[in-house]
């Protein structure tokens, strides 16, 4: 077999592996957010389903028979196994439901169990045991519960993982007298979203063995124009720029050999008009350039680049007026050879932070530039893994703006204050000549509000 059509039997595998592995990759990916849409749908139907649950069965507690069991003895008496009974009830009735019991808190004892429908004696919670696992959302919710809600996720205590719901029910005086709680296993939300796995994976088996034999197909229908385009440009390659490729077909490998095709011709004029082509190029540059320099002049900002150890590597010239020093006397120097300590030791500790942190910081202070301080805001960017660029705006009309308005507002709020305590003292005055009159046996002369004070 030619070298030539080994390579292009290679290109067609690599095509169909290609084309194969993507559909199963985005089939993989389709399949996941399924899976992981579904199983949170699951979760929140079973949610949705524990709390109309549990809001349906806190109307079967009786407050008043509840309210009478504080004691640990009192388990087992006729109040105890009445609540358990309906507790028992409502659990044999319900779908997919564990445990039910009730609980009670105070301040003093925490979360402790009262009544617990459950008949294995090794998993009961017995009247008055502290509840010393409950999950933190049951911890950060009990003070202000009012309504039943359900836990967001499932949480693990001695007795298993559960999903669980909670409702308080009320005495007759509308207090809160207990916590109903409600639970179901996670195995059993485990084993839908099992199903639905198996389902998704089971697609997935039948479907790829399809896409591979697809992609094959696809593989060998795509190298063939690639093929005509390959020969075609080794050829232009050898030289041979008279040579024009075919287009057969309509798509972007058709538009490629278009392009190759120019870019024959275009070498073909090059070559033949070389010296005309880099005579225009010439003044192409030389007008970019004097644009660059007319940007620059326009610009107001200093823009400046320093490496790691605050040497200066290039500076742009923009404003003069606003730099330390002139830019030919600083150029290649340090930032410590340019300042004095403190103010290099701080220009070169936020260089150096936005380099190893990787992202742009900004700050803002203050220099003495020919007798006047002048406020910056700097604006400092990674260019490479050991330089930045340093753009340096000028805001002293902003900070003087800024400071004049603190004055006028403290002024106001001086203002303000005077006015009120001198209203104050009208009042005041007002007040005690109405009580000389009242005295007096005369009628008040002034209509006084009543304030704080009187």
């Amino acid at each position: 077999m030619p070298k030539n059509n080994l390579k292009f039997h290679k290109i067609q595998k690599k095509i169909g592996i290609y084309f194969s592995f993507t559909i199963t990759l985005v089939l993989l990916l389709t399949i996941l957010i399924y899976f992981v849409f579904v199983s949170k749908n699951i979760r929140q139907t079973t949610r949705n389903h524990l709390l109309d649950i549990i809001s349906i069965s806190v109307i079967n507690i009786d407050a008043e028979i509840h309210k009478t069991l504080t004691k640990p003895e009192q388990e087992n008496n006729k109040a105890y196994l009445q609540i358990k009974k309906d507790l028992q009830l409502i659990r044999d009735a319900a779908t997919d439901v564990h445990f039910i019991y009730t609980m009670r808190f105070n301040e003093q004892s925490g979360i402790t169990f009262v009544v617990d429908a459950e008949e294995n004696p090794e998993d009961i919670a017995h009247l008055g045991e502290k509840y010393t696992e409950a999950s933190q959302f049951l911890k950060d919710n009990i003070r202000s519960l009012q309504k039943p809600i359900v836990e967001e996720n499932f949480y693990t205590d001695r007795w298993g993982m559960w999903l669980t719901g909670y409702a308080p029910f009320y005495d007759s005086k509308g207090n809160i007298e207990g916590i109903l709680g409600i639970d179901i296993e996670a195995k059993i939300v485990k084993s839908y979203e099992r199903k639905v796995l198996f389902l998704a994976i089971f697609i997935l088996v039948i479907i790829i063995p399809i896409v591979y034999f697809i992609g094959f197909r696809i593989g060998k229908k795509i190298a063939r124009p690639i093929e005509i385009l390959t020969k075609g440009a080794l050829a232009i390659a050898d030289g041979n720029l008279d040579l024009e490729i075919p287009q057969t077909t309509n798509d972007e490998i058709g538009l490629l050999a278009e392009s190759f095709n120019k870019m024959s011709k275009q070498l073909r004029d090059f070559f033949e008009n070389k010296e005309k082509i880099i005579s225009e190029r010439t003044k192409e540059i030389k007008a970019g350039e004097k644009n660059l320099s007319s940007l620059f002049n326009a610009m107001t900002d200093l823009v400046m680049e320093l490496d790691y150890d605050g040497r200066y590597i290039t500076i742009a010239p923009t404003s003069p007026n606003l730099m330390f020093k002139p830019s030919q006397e600083i150029i290649q120097k340090t930032l410590h050879e340019v300042f004095p300590k403190s103010e290099a030791d701080m220009f070169l500790n936020f260089i150096q932070k936005c380099l190893d942190e990787g992202k742009t910081n900004i700050m803002q202070y203050s220099l003495i530039i020919k007798n006047k301080t002048v406020w910056f805001e700097s604006r400092v960017t990674p260019k490479t893994k050991n330089t930045v660029l340093f753009i340096a705006r000028d805001i002293t009309k902003q900070k003087k703006q800024q400071k004049e308005l603190i004055n006028e507002r403290d002024t106001l709020a001086r203002f303000k204050k005077v006015t009120i305590s001198r209203e104050l003292n009208l009042i005041k005055l007002k007040t005690e000549i109405n009580e000389l009159l009242e005295k007096l046996g005369k009628k008040p002369k002034y209509l006084v509000a009543k304030t704080k004070d009187n």
